[in-house]
């Protein structure tokens, strides 16, 4: 087991790794002393190749007009569509806007409403006629002092790649490449008209005009003969309108990021060859591509170490898409990687040039053959959903990885996914029979078992002819045992395997074809499964039992390292790990077959034959789930270290013989003690693969010299255990420098001769496993630095679970991807937005990476107001089910709230901030006096108001609100007698805003129950709030002044032995755990102390002695909980006390969809009601007429009554109808509430 040693060792000296000699490309220099290949002077791109910079009217050399710069537009803040209050200022970091094109109509599926693919702001009366809405655009002024400055633009990363000729194309180094200046042109009415009314043609441009701009892309005129302005035309004999120079105007610096830190120069707007690019894809039919700012940070990096931001990203409808994409970058010398859900782990997935997203739209499964058993499927289908659809024939797709919820076929056939099934059903690789792939070269291949199979190529010809010469190489280095990974798979091409393409192109990364569409094996669906559980002392001794284990022929068996359960429990409460036998390392064996009696035989057999400390057999499918799921989120339960610590994926999927398994741990655990570093060891032990996240001290000073050390510490360490350096997930970026490690001089020069015959340009994927890039090149989280209070003391949150350092926070993030994953089925939450849009920056990893880009800041001066970081955070509803559903713990409500902070601190905030971000505060003023109540629940209901009421409040007018409550229940509660005497002390009923001025029913019989319980209730003298809407809009400040004031009033109660029972779940969330991360010094220590005596309803209720729920025995319930319920205090107490109720309840996963003030502000109202019927509204359907629905949540029950018509009900008020309960105090109260409303 392997230690963190107090002492810091020396720096070592860069370790390099040079190709065999006689390897080298031609032209291409070997490495410096001490250098990488990627660090050559001399690497430059061809000059036909560079983008140059747009030279400006009245000098060659681009100085001199000043109509080539935008004046700064006038500073005044107007409303946008959406109804958000927003400072033209707020955007100036994207500059020039790139963004998504969309060229026809959306088609398919997808939620129409929700993906706006082109913006186009109008104005005035006029405009409103043709459909526009909004201001109207202010025309650009020009003068001395309003002179925009140029913005650095690196423009694309044109790689190298090798031609036909075989001369070297030069790669260009960030500092060569030239600046390039752009201006974005506003559309104006001209175009709206144009595109509403085709039939109108232009007229000619009037004085002082723009010229349209087409819709969904720019528009770019040539000056010079290069890319750059287009001057406004004007009519003949006309001369321009004179301009007047507006007052000079001095700008505030205001604390933030860009005080805190320098601004990395980076560019923010697309450069005119990645224009020219998106232009030439457009003609030539691509319907979807996005060079967006926000575009290029969501999809620099997948789930691996590397970033890589590209020109643009494609999104193809159709195989003919794909066609076109790889025609036009092959004439522009761009590459290409395809990409499915971007959960590589080696860096497989992210790359320059143009990135292929596969998922978005070609996502089906084409065809099942139930007799045959074989499926053929688009690169975009998720497994999962694969599995969906073949379950009803009994079949099933063998390989399962962990991500096999959100991983697509693409991506598996891309680094031959395994999983923990591997061990029964094979690999990936060995469950394909035909491919439909596009050869670099243009050539599209059928192979195999596909559609219009190819006949004859001359490619495949050539392929032919290359492995002949080199047969007794491949038998002797290639497919020496199944986990053999890493590099080209070409064992498949011998001739005594029948020459099979298909198979030898799984696990090529992208680097040799991109897959169409796939043919694959099925299987039979064992309707029998048992779990066997064994521990041992250590996960050294339980890998050398799985020689012995393989002879029981089990389905899976996998190795869990004691620490992994122990960061589950820790995390999630013990409950969540089921009992395990004795030991600190554990096999997780699985069998499988028709006959349970059958395998409880085997199963005995094994356990004889195992060696282990203790056992245990499970048949309960719960704790076999749960166990399983522990597996399955592995990679981000030891994302930390104990210490908390960041742990990465640098070398992540080794694998060796399995009798060579325990021999390999123990030389591994010795290598990190060696570098004083520390790791977790888990995964495929069946099949020899282990998985591993590192301590890599990537942050600090020579960081990633401690990672290429050990990469290659690491390699020959595999190597002299006769392993792969990659066992299921790709050599990629991670490893494809260390395959001489593990291969010869001649295998490594095989493998470039085939990589020349299918893309001899070296257009896909290129630095991966030939020529590869340095395993320290491009690495993500070296940018990072601390972003504490002393960088930016503007911060509001604590964040304590990261050391105080958004910057640790926000990386927590390591590209998992189990947002993109429909968990909801199983109970899950995360992520709404993402279910709803299938949109990468509506994921939690998607702005995970957005606002990674800000802390470190790549997104320019401007981060925190920047429009990538705004678009990115817009849909989020702040639900916090990433905080618990997330492997890694990521708490996306929390950053939003910080960054809504950041933005808006000192500004003026949009609308709807001022209106439901200040509930409370309105509805303690509107119920003070009933007369104003009265008023304010007949303006609420008046319909000639309600539009004036919507927009000045920035809500939809779609979206019906609440009234207020005529008796709120704090003034029910003075006027309440006193119940029984207690038997079980006292407790305070947190009275948040929603149950006293909304729905004070639902105290009301909460108070009746706690009475029947034994409890003596009791409220805060004055009234308090949590600060819930405060936080969810981003006032922390105020949210802090709330909180503090909250935490005191309750703190003399809980020194007193008082319990505090919350009812609204959101507010109970936020005593739970917000609250101590807006305080300091002694108001956190208080808040936390309130934290420990705050509970459900349920949890009093639960271990209260003595107390029996009603019976609720032949009633069912469709439940909702609450997000922040699941995500903070968890649902299964509640679950628990109903099914002890005797009541039969159908548990809804997914969120509601109104989350407080999301639902309800101005343009989300789509999204909200998307969510919503993703899981709730279909289940409140399907119920009976008579079956109850269960929603403690104020959102979730006003979000059922707007859109199902159906009334939810809280727990308290179910519970309240017992017979014996003091009914009789609800039943008077309710009677208070009636004569009030008379009154």
């Amino acid at each position: 087991m392997a230690h963190r040693l107090p002492a810091e060792r020396p720096p070592r000296p860069a370790r390099t790794l040079d190709p065999p000699p006689g390897l080298r490309d031609p032209g291409l220099p070997g490495r410096q002393e001490g250098g990488h290949p990627s660090a050559h002077p001399d690497r430059r791109t061809p000059a036909h190749l560079q983008a140059q910079p747009a030279a400006r009217h009245g000098h060659p050399h681009g100085r001199g007009h000043r109509l080539q710069h935008l004046g700064r537009l006038r500073h005044r803040l107007h409303h946008d569509r959406t109804g958000r209050a927003q400072d033209p200022r707020a955007d100036r970091g994207d500059g020039g806007r790139g963004g998504v094109r969309t060229h026809d109509p959306p088609v398919g599926g997808r939620l129409g409403p929700v993906r706006q693919t082109a913006h186009v702001r109008a104005g005035s009366r006029a405009l409103r006629r043709f459909g526009g809405a909004g201001v109207r655009p202010l025309r650009h002024r020009f003068g001395a002092g309003h002179r925009r400055h140029a913005r650095r633009d690196n423009g694309p990363v044109l790689r190298g790649h090798v031609r036909p000729s075989g001369g070297p194309v030069r790669r260009t180094l960030p500092a060569q490449r030239p600046l390039q200046r752009r201006v974005v042109r506003l559309p104006g009415l001209r175009d709206l008209r144009q595109r509403l009314h085709p039939a109108h043609p232009h007229q000619p441009a009037e004085r002082g005009r723009r010229q349209p701009v087409a819709h969904g892309h720019l528009h770019r005129g040539h000056v010079g003969g290069q890319p750059g302005l287009r001057r406004p035309h004007r009519r003949a004999g006309t001369t321009p309108c004179p301009r007047r120079r507006p007052r000079a105007r001095t700008r505030r610096r205001t604390a933030g990021l860009r005080s805190a830190r320098k601004a990395v120069n980076v560019p923010t707007s697309p450069s005119g060859a990645t224009a020219d690019l998106t232009a030439a894809l457009h003609r030539a039919g691509v319907t979807e591509t996005d060079d967006s700012p926000l575009a290029r940070s969501l999809y620099a990096s997948d789930a691996s170490l590397y970033r890589i931001p590209p020109s643009a990203v494609v999104f193809p409808r159709h195989p003919d898409e794909i066609a076109a994409v790889l025609s036009v970058c092959g004439e522009h010398g761009v590459p290409v990687t395809m990409r499915g859900a971007g959960t590589s782990i080696a860096g497989n997935a992210v790359g320059p040039g143009v990135v292929v997203d596969t998922s978005r739209h070609l996502d089906r499964v084409l065809e099942v053959d139930a007799e045959a058993r074989t499926a053929l499927v688009e690169p975009g289908v998720v497994q999962a959903r694969l599995q969906q659809a073949v379950a009803p024939h009994g079949l099933r797709f063998g390989p399962d990885p962990s991500t096999h919820n959100r991983a697509t076929l693409g991506g598996m056939l891309g680094n031959n996914a395994c999983g923990s099934r591997a061990l029964g059903y094979g690999r990936t690789s060995d469950n394909v029979l035909g491919l439909d792939v596009l050869a670099g070269t243009g050539e599209r291949l059928r192979l195999g078992d596909v559609p219009g199979r190819t006949a004859h190529s001359p490619l495949l010809d050539e392929l032919s002819r290359t492995v002949r010469a080199d047969l007794a190489v491949i038998r002797t280095e290639l497919g020496r045992f199944p986990r053999q990974v890493s590099g080209y798979s070409l064992e498949h091409l011998l001739p005594e395997r029948g020459f099979d393409v298909p198979r030898a192109l799984v696990g090529s990364e992208g680097t040799l074809g991109l897959t169409l569409a796939a043919r694959v094996n099925l299987v039979r669906d064992e309707p029998a499964r048992l779990l066997v559980v064994l521990g041992y002392p250590a996960m050294a001794e339980a890998a050398d039992a799985v020689p012995a284990l393989l002879a029981h022929a089990p389905v899976a068996c996998e190795g869990i390292d004691a620490r992994i359960v122990r960061t589950v429990a820790e995390r999630r409460g013990a409950a969540a790990v089921p009992e395990l036998p004795r030991g600190d390392g554990w096999l997780l064996v699985e069998l499988a077959g028709p006959d349970t009696a059958a395998l409880t035989a085997a199963a005995e057999r094994l356990v004889k034959d195992a060696g282990a400390l203790d056992s245990r057999v499970i048949t309960d499918l719960g704790h076999a789930a749960a166990l399983w799921r522990i597996r399955g989120d592995g990679a981000g339960l030891v994302a930390r270290t104990p210490d908390g610590a960041p742990a990465h994926a640098g070398w992540e999927d080794a694998a060796v013989p399995p009798e060579r398994l325990g021999s390999y741990l123990r030389a591994f655990e010795a290598l990190l003690t060696e570098h004083r570093l520390t790791g977790v060891p888990y995964g495929h032990f069946g099949d020899g693969c282990v998985h591993v996240r590192i301590d890599f001290p990537l942050g600090s000073p020579g960081g990633t010299g401690a990672l290429r050390d050990f990469l290659l510490a690491a390699g020959e360490t595999v190597a002299r255990h006769g392993g792969s350096l990659s066992g299921e997930h790709g050599d990629g970026r991670a490893r494809g420098e260390l395959l001489p490690l593990m291969y010869s001089p001649e295998v490594i020069g095989l493998f470039s001769r085939v990589k020349g015959v299918f893309d001899p340009d070296d257009l896909l994927n290129p630095g991966v496993i030939v020529r590869p890039d340095p395993v320290d090149a491009s690495v993500r989280a070296a940018g990072a630095r601390p972003l504490r209070r002393t960088e930016l003391p503007t911060l509001a949150l604590a964040h304590r679970h990261d050391r105080g350092d958004l910057s640790m926070a926000v990386h927590r993030c390591t590209g998992v991807g189990k947002c993109r994953a429909d968990t909801t089925a199983a109970g899950g939450v995360m992520c709404p937005s993402y279910l709803a849009t299938r949109e990468e920056k509506d994921s939690t990893r998607g702005r995970a990476r957005v606002l990674q880009d800000v802390v470190s800041g790549r997104l320019g001066p401007d981060g925190w107001r920047s429009r990538a970081l705004h678009d990115a955070l817009d849909l989020c509803l702040s639900c916090k089910g990433c905080s618990s559903d997330c492997p890694t713990g990521t708490d996306m409500a929390a950053y939003k709230a910080e960054a809504l902070h950041q933005r808006y601190r000192r500004r003026l905030r949009p609308r709807s901030h001022y209106s439901l971000g200040r509930l409370p505060t309105w509805s303690r003023l509107v119920t003070r006096f009933p007369v104003l109540t009265r008023i304010a629940n007949r303006v609420l209901r008046s319909t000639a108001l309600r539009p004036l009421l919507s927009w000045s409040a920035g809500v939809d007018a779609r979206r019906p609100l609440p009234s207020f409550a005529p008796v709120t229940f704090r003034r029910w509660f003075a006027r309440h007698p006193a119940g029984r005497p207690p038997r079980h002390g006292d407790v305070v009923l947190f009275t948040d805003t929603f149950t006293d001025a909304f729905s004070p029913e639902v105290g009301q019989a909460a108070v009746a129950v706690l009475e029947d319980a034994g409890y003596r209730v009791a409220v805060t003298a004055r009234p308090v709030c949590c600060g819930l809407t405060w936080i969810s809009t981003g006032q922390l400040d105020g949210a802090a002044k709330r909180v503090r004031a909250t935490v005191r009033a309750l703190l003399p109660h809980v020194r007193a032995g008082a319990l505090v029972v919350g009812l609204e779940p959101s507010c109970t969330g936020v005593l739970r755990s917000d609250a101590a991360e807006l305080l300091d010094g002694d108001d956190a220590t208080a808040a936390a102390e309130v934290a420990d005596a705050t509970r459900t309803l349920a949890e009093l209720l639960s271990d209260t002695p003595g107390w029996s729920p009603p019976d609720l025995s032949g009633n069912s319930y469709v439940a909702q909980p609450h997000c922040h319920h699941h995500a903070v205090m968890g649902w299964d107490t509640d679950l628990a006390l109903l099914t002890r109720a005797g009541a039969e309840v159908t548990r809804v996963g997914g969120c509601c969809g109104l989350a407080g003030n999301f639902g309800v502000e101005r343009g989300h109202h789509d999204v909200s009601v998307a969510v919503a019927e993703h899981r709730l509204l279909p289940a409140v359907r399907e119920a009976a007429p008579d079956t109850g629905i269960l929603a403690d949540g104020f959102s979730c029950r006003t979000q059922l009554s707007n859109l199902a018509d159906r009334p939810g009900e809280h727990l308290a008020q179910l519970l309240a109808r017992r017979p014996d309960t003091a009914g009789q105090s609800l039943s008077a109260a309710q009677d208070q509430g009636r004569c009030a409303k008379r009154r």
